[in-house]
């Protein structure tokens, strides 16, 4: 009898494993081999190190250790490319078959490299993972430098989960018709009034309503209740649909008075998917997939251009290049919009609306307030091109407010909602703010805000964002409503698009969430 020899320990490189995309899961970027996630070589602390992984908060990379692992070494930090920027900060964890073996501390930048040491033998799955502090995923530019694994046997190998089938979860409607939407819809007196009633079910749909109020006039065809209303008041209308299989009939309250958006307002922006490069066209087929996709059918409404609109005095694009203000200070849209009133006019056709995002404001005086005279002026041109959401930046406000307290913010807001007013058209004030505007929608005439950070199609960015909107119900209420951001579901971009990053069941719970 004789014994067959040990077999020598060896030592593979994290680095030399596959570490495509499909293997590391992270938030942000894509991962990199041998360099930090923005290309630079690995540096820690001011220590370099040839090999190693970049990655970025909030990631995981599995790797089947194959029964043979024996030791784990890496050195772990936030890269030097962030610049010592205080908003990174990471947690680095290291998992062996679902039992955490190793903690790091709170790291950010600047701090000295932490080195890992772990016993891995036994284990058969080990899991780096990535965390983000708690304090969100910004500048959390991770690496596991010098990464390596002693190991006798079959070379470890990284896998990819499973990925997750795509399901529809949500009942087809019935053939019969079924009238959804809001119950309740709110109108200035005398604004342009436009509402589509929202049906599902086998078309041809006739519809109908009952006690209409004198100005408002209905389309059987489309559905589509257009005119004015001249008096204030409510008034309860009666619709019915109805096709070759059956008929549906359903209340709603039209109030005509000082408030709108009774239901918090719902649709599409420009923002998430082309961002600058959006135009004419794409904003058209926006619209049509508003209404081909079945949408519409069901409350969403707007359909809003973003940043992308407006000319450029610098920048690469000569399409953006030229006066963003005509000889009286008013707006320009770019060469990619040639005629906006008829954009707003082939939307309203579909039976949507039409929002804009207000331009930055060029500050030619030390008086806040005398500086945003020339929004009076955009809102103006607005409603004659037929815009009924109106999405303004605090930003550009406190760009020259930056000391103001709470009750000099609200002064600019205020007279936006001034002028807003004196259109005598209808339209969404959708205040891009910090949460403080919970406190002053009331005040401002808000009708949403922004009540979050910038979103992004990442699990712990939209949950940390979903999850910590409880409480704030209590700021919202007809005509004011908290924005929790967008959407990160299905394809999304900010100009590159692509699927999002989320699970299916990750997307269902977002917007299950909003």
């Amino acid at each position: 009898m004789f014994s067959l020899p040990a077999r020598a320990t060896e030592t593979v490189s994290l680095s030399s494993l596959d570490l495509s995309k499909s293997k590391v899961r992270q938030d942000w970027g894509e991962p990199q081999t041998d360099k930090s996630i923005d290309g630079r070589p690995l540096s820690i602390g001011g220590k370099k190190f040839e090999h190693g992984l970049g990655t970025h908060a909030v990631s995981t990379l599995y790797i089947d250790l194959k029964g043979g692992a024996q030791r784990f070494t890496a050195f772990v930090g936030i890269d030097d490319d962030v610049n010592k920027s205080p908003a990174s900060s990471a947690v680095f964890r290291v998992l062996g078959d679902g039992r955490e073996l190793w903690k790091s501390d709170v790291m950010k930048a600047g701090h000295p490299a932490k080195k890992v040491d772990v016993n891995l033998k036994g284990v058969k799955l080990l899991l780096l993972m990535v965390g983000d502090a708690g304090d969100g995923f910004a500048f959390d530019h991770a690496d596991w430098a010098d990464a390596k694994i002693e190991y006798t046997g079959d070379r470890p190998e990284t896998i990819a989960l499973p990925p997750e089938e795509p399901v529809i979860l949500t009942p087809p409607p019935p053939l019969t018709p079924r009238i959804n939407g809001a119950g309740v819809f709110g109108v200035g007196p005398g604004s342009p009034f436009l509402y589509t009633i929202a049906a599902t079910g086998r078309r041809p749909i006739v519809f109908s309503a009952e006690n209409l109020p004198e100005g408002l006039r209905l389309d059987p065809q489309t559905g589509r209740i257009t005119g004015s209303i001249q008096n204030r008041g409510e008034y309860i209308v009666i619709l019915n649909a109805k096709n070759g299989l059956g008929r549906n009939q359903r209340e709603l309250k039209i109030v005509c008075g000082d408030t709108i958006a009774l239901t918090p307002p719902m649709g599409w922006s420009s923002r998430l998917c082309f961002a600058r490069t959006v135009d004419d066209a794409k904003v058209r087929s926006a619209a049509d997939a508003m209404v081909q996709s079945g949408l519409i059918d069901h409350g969403w409404t707007y359909v809003n251009i973003d940043e992308g609109w407006l000319p450029q005095s610098n920048g690469s694009d000569p399409l953006l290049q030229s006066n963003s203000r005509d000889e009286k200070s008013t707006s320009n849209p770019n060469v990619k919009f040639p005629d906006m009133k008829a954009l707003c006019d082939y939307i309203h056709d579909k039976g949507l609306k039409a929002g804009i995002a207000a331009p930055r404001a060029r500050y030619n005086s030390t008086d806040p307030i005398e500086a945003f005279r020339q929004q009076e002026k955009d809102i103006d041109r607005f409603a004659e091109w037929g815009f009924d959401y109106y999405k303004f930046n605090w930003a550009t406000y406190m760009e020259v407010n930056r000391k103001k307290a709470l009750p000099g913010l609200k002064e600019v807001y205020q007279l936006i909602k001034t002028s807003l007013n004196k259109t005598r058209r209808d339209m969404v004030l959708s205040v891009y703010a910090p949460s403080m505007f919970r406190a002053m929608g009331d005040d401002i005439g808000g009708n949403c805000w922004l009540a979050t950070p910038d979103i992004t199609d990442s699990w712990s960015n939209v949950s940390k964002i979903g999850f910590a909107q409880a409480g704030h119900e209590q700021s919202a209420k007809p005509g004011h409503w908290n924005n929790a951001d967008l959407l990160v579901v299905g394809t999304i971009g900010w100009q590159n698009p692509h699927p999002t990053r989320l699970t299916p069941s990750e997307q269902y719970t977002q917007v299950s969430l909003w």
